[in-house]
């Protein structure tokens, strides 16, 4: 006979048929943390055949109740539990449900994608060739293959109740995930999109081919493993380069002024000299007269003699060295780049006004449309960048 809950396949999961309940039997576990970690029971989902009405009302207790029913697994799990409900007892379960609404269709956003990338991950260490830690059921311990690993050999974590959730609101309160999308985003929009959003504000004029660089970055400059500075975002075309600045919380600072004025520096010893060379910033706040001084500035333009007086700012080594040797090639960058300052909203605003005037018959337009309400989904739903009142 079928079992009447169906089960997760994970790595060396502990199921407790009768009940419809499962466990991780595999814990990667942090050696050098001094509290156990204790051992979390997950309620299993029902399986489709079911037809025991008391089950699929557990169920979905459980999801709208357990502080271990991550959001991702309450989003694609509501309607399956309401519509059973609905068929096994004859009525309409889903006006019981805060926050529920019948789907009409639409598939969620892209950048939704990415958090279920998230998710998948959290849930398979293995793919990452991370090992399990196996239950012994008879001790009730958890041993590697290889033994107890002594201290400072290697570090070992576990997943403890409810971090899927903690995993999922990081997602959408630090800066790193948000600028994942953005690099995404600008790995995909055609140039008439980058130009307009991010050439625009810049006060530049930009027709060519722009490509967007990423993490190849440390091989375009030679830098191999070092981490000298990652941007948040690098347009590049035959005669133009951008970087991009990302803040949701973060304060900037002088030094990280100089790092982007060295990899400019970098660029142009690369590809030979840029008619257009700029650093736009996007921040939470719209004005921004708040934010210049947090890089030693005035307004948006770097004062003479400005890099060298760096004010007891910590430099990276590379980005000393480039100041030291290049000096001269540093000031003439500093003269040259154009700076600007965004908000969030003010990005979500230009969005808004550019899927307005998009074609929405044609293919093309129909994936630029998907392709920047992805970003603009990201964007609102994330807490800190101040432009969640602009509603998904």
């Amino acid at each position: 006979m079928s079992s009447r809950w169906s089960f997760p396949e994970l790595d060396g999961i502990v199921i407790r048929e009768e009940t419809g309940e499962w466990s991780h039997g595999s814990f990667l576990y942090d050696l050098e943390a001094e509290e156990p970690v204790r051992e979390v029971w997950h309620q299993a989902r029902p399986s489709e055949h079911n037809q025991n009405s008391q089950d699929w009302e557990r169920w979905l207790e459980y999801l709208q109740s357990d502080v271990d029913a991550g959001p991702t697994l309450v989003e694609t799990s509501k309607y399956e539990a309401i519509k059973n409900l609905s068929e096994i007892k004859g009525r309409q379960t889903a006006k019981k449900i805060q926050g529920y609404t019948e789907p009409h269709g639409n598939q969620k956003q892209w950048d939704s994608k990415y958090h279920d990338i998230v998710t998948r991950y959290f849930w398979a260490p293995s793919d990452f060739d991370l090992k399990s830690i196996k239950l012994n059921k008879e001790q009730r311990i958890y041993l590697t293959e290889q033994g107890l690993i002594p201290r400072g050999q290697a570090r070992i974590y576990a997943r403890a109740g409810g971090a899927i959730r903690t995993t999922l609101d990081r997602v959408h309160t630090t800066e790193e995930p948000l600028n994942d999308i953005l690099n995404i985003f600008l790995g995909i929009a055609p140039d008439n999109v980058l130009s307009s959003m991010f050439f625009d504000p810049l006060g530049f004029i930009e027709d060519g081919v722009i490509q967007s660089v990423g993490r190849e970055i440390a091989d375009r400059f030679g830098f191999g493993r070092s981490n000298v500075t990652q941007p948040d975002g690098f347009l590049l075309s035959r005669s133009s380069a951008v970087f991009l600045e990302i803040k949701t919380g973060s304060n900037s600072s002088p030094s990280q002024l100089l790092k982007y004025l060295a990899l400019a520096v970098l660029e142009e010893q690369v590809s030979g000299r840029k008619r257009q060379l700029g650093l736009l910033f996007i921040t939470p706040r719209s004005e921004g007269a708040h934010f210049w001084p947090q890089l030693g500035l005035h307004g948006p333009e770097i004062p003479d003699g400005h890099i060298s007086r760096p004010g007891g700012t910590e430099l990276n080594p590379h980005v000393s060295s480039i100041l030291e040797n290049s000096r001269k090639h540093m000031e003439s960058v500093a003269s040259r780049i154009a700076l600007a300052h965004l908000s969030w909203t003010d990005l979500v605003k230009q969005i808004d006004a550019m899927v307005a005037a998009t074609d929405q018959q044609s293919p093309g337009g129909q994936a630029i449309t998907r392709l920047l309400s992805g970003l603009r989904h990201a964007i609102v739903c994330h807490r800190r960048t101040g432009a969640g009142h602009l509603g998904i």
